[in-house]
This record gives structure tokens, C-alpha cells and sequence, in this order.
């Protein structure tokens, strides 16, 4: 292939979000044409978006492995087994609501250590829906549905873990708790990768900066902020 058929097919698979095919492509055309700059600069930003995306996905692992761990669990297939078992001996008990959004919230934990995301998000609404306050679980399900492409619905989700956070009395401005500003980190950041994936680049710079009030030395955060202002200065 020529030049521009390599460029065509790397923006092709840019806007369908292939973001490892388009760098291929792209590296192709700029083996044909070295010296251009823009190419070059593309390669560059797309390298860095598959970077933060690698790590997002790896982030995402090891807090349902840091959790798993929290709760003493290493075996996966194992905890599954015995969480499908408590769920067919008592699915619908209403005195034990709280119990069962537990059990529901740690086997969809399990599955998403296991990448089996529909699984996991089924749990995770079973969760929520015995306990509406089940945070982790709101978190863990905002995380997966940012993970199977669910925008709008993460957005949704992270919204849900801060208007909780933001209404409990328990979490004032000068005064908030290390677990409300883990939630809140969590809710603004998930949040802004969904909207920055929606390409809604400027509630996503919003976001983004309201992660770095809490923890201004996280540097994926402050690149995946550069990012999001660069692509609004495209618009």
C-alpha cells in the first residue's frame, strides 16, 4: 500500500477507537514518509493513549485483586463456586439484603479479575440493587461499564458514588474522610475517562482537575489532562 491508503486506514481505525491497529498503520506511513511531522505527532499521542489505557486496565485489575486480597480470597474459581452456592440457598431474603449485596458484590469482583465483564456487571447491579449505598459496588460497576464501552452509563455510576458522597452529612467540605476522598477521587476520575472517551474533552479537563485538588502528584493524571486539552484545541 501506498501512503495515503496506509494514512486512511490508521484514521479509519483511530475513529473506531483501534487504537494498536491505527498505530500500525500509521508507522507505516511514516516508514513512507519519515520526515513528516504530523504523522510523527500522531504516533506520539496515540502511544500515549495506548499507554494510559494499559494502564488503566491494569489499575482496574489490581484493585479487584487488592480487594479480593482485603477479604482474604486467592482462589477465584473457588469464591465463585461458593458465592453462586449462598445465592441458590438464599437468593431472596429480604432481612439479608445487605449480606446478599456482598456476596453478589464479591463474585463480580471475581469476574473482573477474570475480565468476564458482563458477569460481572450483572453482580454488580444485584449488588445495588439489594444496597443502593453499596459504594465499592457502584465504583466496581462504573468501572466496568467504562470498560465495555458503556459511556454514558459509567458516567451515571461515578455520579451515583458522588451525590452519595456529596449528601452525607458525615462528609463535610472541611473535614472529609480518607473513604469519601477515595470515592470521590474514583468518581471524578472514572468519570472523566468516560466523558474523554465520549470525546467531551472539556467536562473531561473539568474532571480531571478536580482528581489533581485531591492527589496533585498523580502524573497518569495530569498526562491523561494534557491530552484532554490538547484534542479540545482540535475542536
Amino acid at each position: 500500500m501506498n501512503f495515503d491508503e496506509h494514512l486512511s486506514k490508521a484514521i479509519t481505525f483511530a475513529n473506531e477507537g483501534k487504537l494498536k491497529e491505527a498505530l500500525v498503520e500509521f508507522k507505516s506511513a511514516q516508514a513512507l514518509q519519515y520526515g513528516n511531522e504530523e504523522i510523527n505527532q500522531a504516533i506520539k499521542m496515540i502511544e500515549e493513549m495506548v499507554n494510559c489505557k494499559e494502564e488503566a486496565a491494569q489499575a482496574s485489575a489490581r484493585e479487584a485483586e487488592l480487594r479480593a486480597s482485603t477479604l482474604g480470597i486467592t482462589d477465584v474459581e473457588k469464591t465463585i463456586e461458593l458465592c453462586t452456592e449462598a445465592l441458590k440457598d438464599n437468593p431472596n431474603d429480604a432481612a439479608a439484603k445487605s449480606t446478599l449485596a456482598d456476596v453478589y458484590y464479591i463474585r463480580g469482583l471475581m469476574f473482573c479479575s477474570k475480565e468476564e465483564h458482563v458477569n460481572a456487571l450483572s453482580d454488580f447491579d444485584e449488588a445495588v440493587k439489594n444496597n443502593p449505598e453499596h459504594l465499592f459496588a457502584l465504583r466496581c460497576r462504573g468501572q466496568a461499564n467504562l470498560d465495555t464501552e458503556n459511556f454514558d452509563q459509567a458516567i451515571n455510576d461515578f455520579n451515583e458514588v458522588y451525590q452519595y458522597v456529596l449528601n452525607n452529612p458525615n462528609n463535610a467540605a472541611d473535614g472529609i474522610a480518607a473513604s469519601a476522598k477515595s470515592n470521590l477521587v474514583n468518581a471524578f476520575s472514572g468519570r472523566a475517562n468516560a466523558y474523554f472517551k465520549k470525546e467531551e474533552y472539556a467536562n473531561a479537563i473539568c474532571d480531571y482537575e478536580k482528581v489533581l485538588e485531591f492527589t496533585p502528584n498523580d502524573a497518569t493524571t495530569r498526562e491523561l489532562l494534557a491530552m484532554a486539552k490538547a484534542e479540545l484545541a482540535k475542536q
